[in-house]
């Protein structure tokens, strides 16, 4: 893209904005548990569509969540019918006692193999726990260097 002389570069909506959450990859059985205004990435299969909300539902593994499509650019739900396969990232809310999310990006990934996407996704979370029990270790020794060099010499 080459601007020309009286025009300024100017970044995308939410480009570098730090408040703008990646969602993390949830599956509609664990929704129990979480907090409102968690940002998630949800699949599944959608069951109906409602246009004049804008909404939908989505189903996967037996269970069931409305996902509110306002926020969603109208290109981003082409293909959006029973049957097809969408991912979504949003916010988690509660409506009259029952999960929503309030979707703000929509994919079709009709073809996506789902049960690879479940390993995958399981595969992250053991990562990102040995990660995490790692870091732990690592703040734990320094931790400890530190209190050592604060200590009197004894003697």
């Amino acid at each position: 893209m080459t601007l020309g002389p009286d025009e300024e570069f100017r970044a995308p909506a939410g480009a570098g904005d730090a408040t703008v959450r990646s969602g993390k990859p949830l599956f509609l059985d664990e929704l129990e548990g979480q907090a409102e205004d968690a940002s998630v990435r949800v699949v599944g299969e959608v069951t109906d569509v409602d246009i004049e909300v804008p909404s939908c539902e989505i189903s996967h593994r037996g269970h069931s969540l409305e996902v509110h499509l306002g926020l969603v650019p109208e290109h981003r739900l082409r293909g959006l019918k029973p049957g097809a396969l969408f991912l979504f990232i949003g916010e988690l809310g509660r409506e009259r006692n029952k999960w929503r999310l309030d979707a703000r990006i929509a994919k079709n990934v009709g073809g996506m193999d789902i049960s690879l996407y479940e390993r995958a996704v399981t595969q992250l979370r053991a990562f990102e726990d040995t990660i995490g029990v790692e870091v732990a270790r690592l703040q734990n020794e320094l931790s400890d260097e530190e209190d050592d060099e604060q200590a009197p010499p004894l003697g």
